[in-house]
């Protein structure tokens, strides 16, 4: 790869264009100098970012490429690097872009960065979009960026401490270059694999030791040795327990028999104990009925009392009361009557006076009606004469106005005349503005379509923003797929453990079974054969066979451990088929949506950029800043149409106004003759008229009109009221007439029905056998309430419930005597005695079997962890060492693989392949006296060693440690470790050629002789290779040995370059 052109706009401290023509340069070397932090890096800089977008340099990795945007110049200008470059024979060119979007409605602010990238291939085609650029140079080149700039930009400051750096640090920086994450991935899989191991081992351990010191119940007075029988670290401790437990189980069968013979003993009391209490039950409620007939017997007469007062309160209130209710309503109703009749008798004679004066004064309005018969004549005379006031007037309004008409018509005459020579100088006017905007229709038209075309690309952009957002909602949901495929994947491999420890522990079982039986055939036959084997086993000899599990699974329950599996593990499927499908679709869609962007903004553009915050924000502004404008000159264009129509229509209109001004005059002038002729005949009219009548006026006739009106109704409303009087009079004497007639026809039937209410109450009092009404009130009163009725209700109800007391209590005494007989009452103190002290003697017998049956259960419980985790334990134990041992080796923690790790062992060999190429650069500028040599071994002390580097002094014969070269000498071993790094990793890249090489600084620290002969070393790599090597540097003694230069100068912060000796 060989640069051609670089060209920076904005980046760094180049704030203007800067161009520098490296194909103008010769083969050899070339010097990139100037002053501390005039931007001499800043160029290599540029080359890295054009090419991987990153910026280059180990100690910028805290910074952003947007951050190299030139302080100098505003963010309205790009950041922008342009690359040429040849690589293979042809030239490729690389543009890199960050634009800073200006925030709406403010003045100095912009949004975030919007980088951008294209891609020139040697054909002409381009690739748009910052990671797939980046992708291909990194194809192109066949290099990382961080192997780019190890072997293009040589910083001898980072190679001295690669040189003094330990095999730690080696290791990293060799391990970025070239790729030891295979081998570390089998390292750390070992190491995980045993650790998982031992954590499983640890976690068997520790969960017998847990059962023994914090679970296990130790036996009850057992002494010390026997104790030690149960230790965690006991080999025969699963025996110990199971025998432990048969011995407790048969102390528990004896314990379990003492609690059954306590409990019968409890039970025989307690029955006894039940069947003398109910018998002194029975004899105690015969005592309490016995009193309670005595005391219902003595209240007997008084029920008996109440029975018989109740009784005839009740024969009152429904033969009686009602009767009586009749008699003092019919004797109310008829006194009403009677005082009605004396009050109509009063009204009656009032009603006859007021009649005869209402009939007085309707005779003596007879001559005011004669009155009102003449005014009304009157009246009826002048209103004839109204009309022709009328009349008059009219005439008269109708001269004022044909007066006001003659002056308007003279001015108008006038105003005709002078609207016609304005008229004339409109139309001139107008014809001669409508002319200067000729063609003004076509240009309106163009604008349209233009803005048409706008508003598509904005609705286009706006359909690509509702695309963006769907595409963001399905990479939402295939994010929660993705959650759900690992909730899936992990609930399968859970389930497959499940299956695999159900089947292995089927398996397992049948081996105990086949044992078990074969453990009886050696018992009762002395030999047996193994039916798998068939080994032949003989009684007395040593033997191992599986024990018989007592929870060895069913085949059904493995059976339906693996089809939980597999139905998981399918969904799991199902999910992932789900996943490929959503991710196939969203690339489908991500391409459409691009394409439609390209189509869009007429520019390439890729799905980064596309889906960058406030992409789409600037280029809807774009398009809408190109509407707005458009828009702005459509509506000046639409007006000055506007204006032309409206210029054309004012001719068209004035003309006709000039035909119809001149219609106007002569209609006019017609008009004055008519007025004219109008109002001499007005006037004639009027004189006529006034000599005919007697009153001067309108005003006049109507002043006398009203005022004989006026009194022609005042005696209207005096003769209307009078009669009025007169027949409210009348009606009144007639509706008290009637009254009195209708009251007095009904007393005869008032009086009959009193006489029947005062027969029926003597006939009720007789049915009940009493005298009188105050008789049988008396007996009510007696009572002491007004409410009766609720009386007798309580009353009832007492009585019912005495009766049911009486004969209930009667029956049960009848009952008890029968079953009690010649029973009596026991004393229970005894018998309670007995029952206590046999339920002490149960509950000690019952706790001691509770006791022990715990205890059971807890040594049980042991027992079976005990024994799980021990068959756990000794299945690990062939894995664990070999695991173990492979993890040590491969981790360098054992001295059998010599304290080396895989990776460190690996990357040794390649470190040896460095120093080979090293050495030769360093025997050059050394002249023969320094070798740097490879120690491979690791100490005892650093296990982690394996690249380190001592120098062998062949001036002295003896080596010694990197640390200890001066300046000029750890310069020189680093240029060539440098070099040997740089010819290495491009043969590991697949013999990648790159023509160009920096090194940055580190020539101040050598004398004249070291320098020259570094330059020469140099100079040989260059001729030999056609190189171009730049040397970044301020050493005036490599000003004056290199002739092509590249003069780095910074004024007032702005960077600058001045070439000299190039292209030449």
């Amino acid at each position: 790869m060989r640069p051609l052109s670089l060209e920076m706009t904005a980046f760094g401290s180049y704030a203007a264009k800067t161009v520098i023509p490296f194909e103008e340069f010769k083969d050899g070397l070339f010097l990139v100098t100037g002053d501390t932090g005039a931007g001499k890096t800043t160029i290599f800089d540029g080359i890295v970012y054009a090419l991987y977008g990153e910026l280059s340099g180990s100690d910028k990795a805290d910074r952003k490429p947007e951050m190299m945007h030139c302080d100098r110049v505003s963010k309205e200008t790009d950041t922008a690097v342009s690359l040429r470059f040849r690589q293979g024979g042809k030239e490729y060119t690389v543009n890199r872009t960050i634009h800073f979007p200006k925030k709406r409605g403010k003045k100095d602010e912009y949004g975030n960065p919007m980088p951008n990238a294209s891609f020139t291939e040697a054909d002409g085609n381009v690739i748009t979009g910052n990671e797939k650029v980046s992708a291909r140079c990194t194809e192109l080149l066949g290099l990382n960026k961080d192997q780019f700039r190890q072997i293009v930009m040589l910083a001898q400051g980072e190679f001295r401490e690669f040189l003094r750096a330990d095999s730690e640090k080696k290791s990293d920086i060799l391990g970025r270059l070239f790729d030891n994450s295979i081998y570390l991935r089998y390292e750390n899989l070992l190491a995980q694999a045993k650790s998982a191991l031992s954590d499983k081992r640890n976690a068997g351990d520790t969960a017998i030791q847990n059962q023994m010191t914090q679970v296990f119940r130790k036996p009850e007075n057992a002494d010390t040795e026997e104790l030690l029988k149960y230790l965690a670290a006991e080999p025969e401790l699963v025996k110990n327990l199971c025998d432990l437990i048969e011995a407790e189980e048969k102390e528990l069968l004896v314990l379990t028999e003492k609690r059954k013979e306590a409990a019968d003993a409890v039970n025989k009391l307690n029955s006894e104990k039940g069947k003398a209490e109910e018998t002194n039950k029975r004899i105690k409620e015969l005592e309490d009925r016995r009193e309670e007939e005595k005391r219902l017997s003595e209240k007997k007469p008084e029920i008996e009392a109440l029975r018989d007062r109740s009784k005839i309160c009740e024969l009152i209130m429904r033969e009686v009361v009602p009767v009586k209710k009749d008699e003092i309503n019919a004797s109310r109703e008829l006194n009403k009557v009677r005082s009605e009749i004396e009050k109509l008798k009063e009204d009656q004679e009032g009603s006859a006076k007021a009649l005869a004066e209402a009939e007085k004064k309707v005779e003596e309005d007879k001559p005011n009606k004669e009155k009102l018969d003449a005014f009304m004549i009157e009246i009826s005379t002048l209103s004839d004469t109204l009309p022709k006031y009328e009349e008059i007037e009219k005439k008269r309004n109708e001269l004022k106005t044909e007066e006001i008409e003659e002056k308007e018509l003279l001015e108008k005459k006038k105003s005709i005349d002078d609207s016609l020579g304005k008229a004339q100088e409109t139309i001139k006017n107008a014809e001669i503005e409508a002319e200067a905007l000729q063609g003004i229709e076509v240009r309106v038209s163009e604008k349209e379509t233009k803005l048409e075309g706008i508003r598509r690309l904005i609705k286009d952009a706006s359909d690509i923003r509702t695309q963006l957002r769907e595409i963001g909602t399905l990479e939402d949901e295939q994010n929660k797929s993705l959650e759900e495929f690992r909730s899936l994947s992990a609930e399968a491999v859970k389930l497959q453990a499940v299956y695999s420890e159900k089947y292995r522990a089927f398996v397992n079982g049948q081996a105990g079974i086949i044992g078990s039986e074969m453990e009886q055939e050696l018992s009762e036959k002395g030999e047996a054969v193994c039916p798998v084997c068939s080994s032949r086993f003989l009684k007395g000899c040593e033997h191992n066979f599986a024990h018989k599990s007592e929870d060895v699974p069913t085949e059904d329950a493995v059976n339906e451990a693996r089809s939980d599996f597999e139905k998981k593990d399918k969904d799991r499927q199902d999910k992932q088929s789900e996943i490929e499908a959503g991710k196939a679709r969203l690339e489908e869609l991500k391409k459409n949506t691009v394409s439609k962007a390209e189509s869009t903004f007429g520019e390439n553009v890729d799905w980064d950029s596309l889906s960058s915050e406030g992409y789409i924000d600037s280029k809807e502004n774009e398009l809408k800043e190109g509407q707005n404008a458009v828009q702005r000159e459509l509506s000046e264009a639409k007006a000055q149409a506007e204006h032309v129509s409206e210029l054309r229509e004012l001719i068209s209109k004035t003309r006709l106004s000039q035909e119809e001004l001149s219609d106007s005059a002569k209609e006019n002038d017609k008009k004055l003759q008519e007025n004219a002729e109008k109002t001499i005949a007005i006037r004639t009219f009027i004189f006529s008229s006034e000599r005919e009548l007697k009153y001067p006026d309108c005003a006049s006739v109507e002043e006398r009109i009203n005022e004989i009106t006026s009194i022609k109704d005042e005696l209207d409303r005096e003769i209307k009221l009078h009669e009025e009087q007169r027949k409210n009079a009348s009606d009144a004497d007639n509706e008290i007439k009637t009254k009195l007639s209708d009251r007095q026809n009904r007393i005869p039937a008032l009086e009959s029905s009193l006489q029947e209410a005062a027969q029926a109450l003597k006939e009720a009092l007789d049915r009940i056998e009493l005298k009188s009404w105050d008789e049988a009130n008396g007996i009510l009163t007696s009572v002491g309430t007004t409410k009766i009725t609720e009386w007798l209700e309580t009353t009832d109800k007492e009585i019912k419930s005495f009766d049911i007391a009486y004969s209930s209590c009667k029956n049960r005494i009848a009952e008890l005597e029968e079953e009690t007989g010649d029973l009596h009452m026991v004393d229970l103190t005894d018998l309670t005695s007995k029952i206590e002290e046999k339920n002490a003697v149960y509950e000690e017998e019952n706790s001691a079997m509770n006791k022990q049956t715990n205890l059971i259960a807890n040594h049980k419980s042991v027992v079976d962890v005990v024994k799980r985790e021990k068959e756990k334990l000794e299945a690990t134990d062939k894995p664990w060492r070999l695991i173990s041992r492979l993890s040590d080796v491969a981790n360098g923690t054992n001295s059998e693989g010599g304290q080396l790790s895989f990776d460190r062992y690996v990357m040794g060999a390649t470190f040896a392949e460095i120093l080979e190429r090293a050495n030769q650069r360093l025997e050059t500028m050394s002249g023969g006296r320094y070798e740097m040599v490879h120690k491979v071994s690791a100490g005892r002390k650093n296990g982690k060693a394996g690249l380190e580097i001592e120098i062998m002094d062949y001036s002295t014969g003896q080596t010694r440690d990197s640390a200890s070269l001066s300046g000029g000498e750890s310069f020189m071993s680093s240029m060539a470790l440098a070099l040997g790094l740089s010819d290495v990793v491009q043969s590991h890249a697949g013999g990648t050629e790159l023509d160009t090489l920096f090194i940055d600084e580190g020539f101040g620290s050598l004398d004249s002789g070291v320098l020259d002969k570094a330059v020469e070393v140099l100079n040989n790599l260059t001729e030999d290779n056609n190189h171009l090597v730049g040397i970044i540097s301020h050493v005036d003694r490599l000003q004056e040995s290199i002739t092509q230069k590249v003069i780095v100068k910074n004024r007032g912060g702005e960077s600058r370059v001045e070439l000299i000796g190039v292209g030449n």
